[in-house]
């Protein structure tokens, strides 16, 4: 890109520009309560806060500004409500909205159907006391000093009818998020430098209650914001690798194969569409994982399909959570999200 003289443009410049140009389309998606102006400054000046955000792809830049203008969140560090941050995907770095957990309580809020919502993180010397059945308590207080690693994250609610609900998350569900995170994954293998994981462990975990929580807020038809948000932190989610689907059964399958019978054929099916792979003596169960997270993809309008296939892959599944607990763990997440859609 150059200027009229013929002088290349400086990477923020040409951003500006890329943005100017994308302005019709991204307007129309910032809400009615801020001015196109003001948000474009916010966009610039994040960019050029975190100069890392322009060896990024313009096209994952462009689409992590049209998902901030859409959440209508600010930009602003000092507010702490979104971020667009640069995080390491399969073919290099990409830009990524990613709405922080204060911005997450600001959209519940904003549905009208929460009157207060408040998250905090546990450490293993706070005082934290949890029960459940007809009648839920939850008491949390901080040690003083040294209060110790984190253990458990929680978010509270209130409904606009008063009613009170919390959701907990424990150590084991903070490594599940922490271990499906590509940037953390990126970090523990020296390829960035840092990651929100290790800088503000804190901010993430309160992010992973709000996120849990969510799934039992109550919604109405001004929830768009808050519903888009939760649909963006899936998608990031699930972000992997192209793979191609499992094809699906016929109606009537035949008697369910033992689940090494199905692995194999899985397998195979892998091979069939990689023909030039060499195929190792142990289960690529990542791949095997990612193929079926990829075929949860398909059952976007029938829960009738999708019971069918999860009888149809208990055994498999069964499989890989023996093997790669790690993988499995993702895959039942997407599994989760995808049986809460049919429940909204």
């Amino acid at each position: 890109m150059s200027n009229v003289k013929g002088t290349a443009l400086s990477p923020i410049d040409n951003f500006k520009h890329e943005l100017q140009l994308a302005a019709p389309m991204i307007q129309k998606m910032v809400p009615a309560h801020i001015s196109f102006e003001k948000f474009q400054a916010m966009v610039v000046m994040a960019v050029s806060n975190n100069p890392k955000l322009l060896e990024c792809t313009p096209a994952s830049l462009l689409r992590s500004t049209a998902d901030a203008a859409e959440l209508g969140l600010s930009l602003n560090p000092n507010l702490k409500e979104c971020d667009i941050l640069p995080v390491w995907g399969p073919h290099g770095s990409l830009a990524q909205c990613r709405p922080r957990a204060g911005g997450l309580m600001k959209l519940a809020r904003q549905t009208g159907e929460i009157a207060d919502i408040y998250a905090h993180e546990v450490h293993e010397n706070d005082m934290f006391e949890v029960e459940y059945g007809l009648e839920k308590k939850l008491i949390h207080k901080p040690a003083p000093g040294n209060r110790g690693e984190i253990t458990h994250g929680y978010v509270v609610w209130v409904s606009k009818e008063g009613n009170k609900s919390f959701e907990v998350v424990d150590k084991k569900r903070i490594d599940r998020a922490k271990s499906a995170s590509e940037g953390y994954k990126a970090f523990k293998a020296g390829k960035i430098k840092s990651t929100p994981w290790a800088t503000d462990e804190g901010e993430m975990v309160r992010k992973t209650a709000v996120r849990a929580g969510s799934k039992y807020m109550p919604m109405s038809s001004e929830s768009d914001a808050f519903r888009r948000a939760m649909q963006l932190e899936n998608e990031i989610d699930a972000e992997v690798h192209d793979i191609p689907a499992i094809t699906l059964a016929s109606s009537n399958p035949e008697p369910r194969p033992s689940s090494s019978a199905q692995v194999r054929s899985l397998e195979a099916k892998l091979v069939a569409k990689e023909p030039e792979t060499v195929v190792e003596e142990v289960t690529d169960w990542e791949a095997l994982a990612k193929k079926l997270r990829k075929d949860l993809s398909q059952f976007d309008s029938s829960f009738d399909t999708l019971n069918q296939w999860l009888q149809e892959t208990e055994d498999v599944r069964a499989t890989i959570k023996d093997n790669a607990p790690d993988w499995h763990a993702k895959l039942h997440k997407v599994i989760d999200d995808r049986l809460t859609s049919f429940l909204v």
